[in-house]
């Protein structure tokens, strides 16, 4: 369901002329389908060759670790700021730092490191490094003005980031390496050659290393 949704989206987003279905059978007859009475735009369905073959899992992964691997071979850390490039899809760059007496309340409630927190209109973030009790964080609605949202701070480590320009395009891919949240900055790998381009930064939930194995997930 999400892929036939992420489909249609693109083709919509596009708006072609032409619409080509490459299929062994009617696999994607329920993506072209719409169209068969629309002047626009054209269904052009071409067979697949029978030759072809389904990669597996394992070469899948393989061929995308050679490749994130050869991309970022020339890599080097960049320092970038979250106030001149805002981050997309992070819950935790876009309210206001806790001050620091209501940051050591909050650890007194939930029993673990807390590395960050802030405060926005209608949500709260903690950043933490260990196990917080359930019942501290939700002690913490009233001083927070929400239950805040609970980040792992190892679960940032080695995100993929895109570094995006003034057009929101992306100019290159990186792997987040450390988040100085007192100086609002992240340290990214990436082969961007020059930083200074960069205008927001879009987080990504893969986690993977310099040599573009995959680590994980973020949360």
């Amino acid at each position: 369901g999400l892929a036939r949704a992420l489909k249609l989206a693109k083709i919509r987003l596009v708006d072609p002329d032409i619409l080509v279905a490459l299929q062994l059978d009617d696999e994607v007859e329920h993506l072209v389908g719409p169209y068969r009475t629309r002047p626009r735009p054209q269904v052009l369905r071409l067979r697949a060759s029978r030759a072809a073959r389904m990669r597996s899992r394992e070469e899948r992964n393989a061929n995308r670790q050679r490749k994130f691997g050869a991309y970022l071979a020339t890599g080097k850390l960049a320092e970038l700021s979250w106030n001149d490039a805002p981050v997309e899809n992070s819950p935790w760059t876009n309210g206001e730092p806790a001050p620091g007496h209501l940051l050591a309340y909050a650890e007194e409630r939930v029993g673990c490191e807390v590395v960050y927190a802030e405060r926005g209109t209608d949500e709260a973030v903690l950043v933490v490094r260990g196990r917080p009790d359930p019942e501290g964080v939700r002690d913490l609605r009233e001083s927070f003005g929400a239950t805040p949202h609970v980040i792992e701070a190892g679960s940032l480590d080695n995100l993929l980031i895109g570094l995006l320009g003034e057009r929101g395009e992306t100019l290159a891919v990186g792997v987040l390496e450390r988040v100085d949240f007192r100086k609002r900055s992240l340290a990214v790998y990436t082969p961007l050659a020059d930083g200074r381009a960069v205008r927001g930064l879009r987080l990504g939930s893969v986690r993977i290393a310099r040599d573009g194995t995959q680590l994980g997930v973020g949360e």
